[in-house]
């Protein structure tokens, strides 16, 4: 006979899973395509100032802070390539384009600006690394990150030459690509690991079963990644068995 556990247990390493090369390719088509129909702006906004310096103690009398009105690109292109230690992310989005506005001050004097900045494509690349997490999933870091905007081109009003040393306007659209994996990318990669966002409820027949997964460990070589799963399973009625 086998271990016996309390209903509800938990047990370590329960679920191995695999995950290819092509499958990360399939995944970061999904990611590409939901990346091209979004509305960037509102998705954006809530994430506002996205780029700030001088205000870690508040706004005071030296900070600059940028806010995103509006955000659209053309066209998006997401690739996931596993290599040794993670995920090889390159990331691409045609001709953003960011509107805006800051909030700032020099010698204590507070001022309001407007601006819109323009690129020719706005490119990340890196490696994504992934710690597990618990019930949260998997936290994603980006390692040797490597950000390009070829066409750059920034337009602003009121904004004073003092300040560019404390916030470069080209920070605020440098900011898009990356919001656009954690946006996109990392939901996607945590559902394709088989992390579950808090306990599941089934229907078995007619009984309610929860289910409760999160991730043990995870590696990544350039055939792909290979994850382990502990598991919690407990049968609606069976607390007391």
């Amino acid at each position: 006979a086998g271990e016996r556990r309390a209903p509800g247990a938990g047990i370590d390493n329960a679920i191995g899973a695999s995950i290819s090369a092509p499958a990360f390719a399939k995944l970061a088509a999904v990611a590409t395509g939901a990346l091209r129909t979004a509305n960037l702006t509102s998705l954006i906004q809530p994430l506002n100032p996205v780029a700030h310096s001088g205000d870690e103690a508040g706004p005071d009398c030296l900070y600059a802070q940028g806010f995103v009105e509006t955000a659209t690109i053309t066209n998006a292109d997401i690739k996931l390539v596993p290599v040794t230690g993670g995920l090889k992310i390159t990331a691409k989005l045609d001709q953003p384009r960011i509107t805006g506005h800051t909030r700032h001050a020099v010698a204590c004097s507070s001022g309001a600006s407007q601006f819109t900045i323009t690129a020719s494509s706005a490119t990340l690349t890196g490696v994504r690394k992934l710690t597990t997490n618990g019930m949260m999933g998997f936290a994603a870091e980006l390692a040797d990150p490597v950000g390009a905007l070829p066409g750059l081109q920034v337009a602003a009003t009121n904004f004073p030459d003092g300040l560019l040393s404390v916030l470069p306007l080209e920070k605020i659209i440098s900011a898009v690509a990356p919001l656009a994996v954690r946006l996109f990318v990392d939901p996607a990669i945590n559902e394709a690991l088989g992390a579950l966002t808090g306990p599941q409820q089934l229907q078995v027949l007619d009984r309610t079963m929860t289910v409760q997964v999160s991730p043990r460990s995870v590696a990544f070589d350039a055939t792909g990644a290979t994850v382990m799963l502990d598991m919690k399973m407990l049968l609606d009625g069976a607390q007391g068995s």
